[in-house]
């Protein structure tokens, strides 16, 4: 199942990929100071998120929530 392909509980899991996706962050995007392709994808698959459980998780990250604000500015897509 599904379920079994992480070893963390699904909460957790997202935290950890949150952790590892915020390392790639530098300046203010993924691009530094302008978006690039990495920004785009992952703000499309955050975005899907949006009003699910464990968006709080995202809005809540001391990195990806600003970053993810940033892309809404930036995109004009909120």
């Amino acid at each position: 199942s599904r379920a079994n392909m992480f070893e963390l509980p699904p909460r957790e899991n997202l935290q950890y990929q949150l952790d590892e996706m915020s390392k790639g962050i530098e300046g203010n995007f993924f691009g530094e100071r302008e978006p690039n392709g990495a920004d785009y994808a992952n703000f499309g698959i955050l975005r899907s998120m949006q009003g699910l459980n464990g968006f709080d998780i995202v809005e809540n990250h001391q990195v990806i929530s600003g970053w993810y604000g940033r892309m809404q500015e930036h995109s004009g897509v909120y």
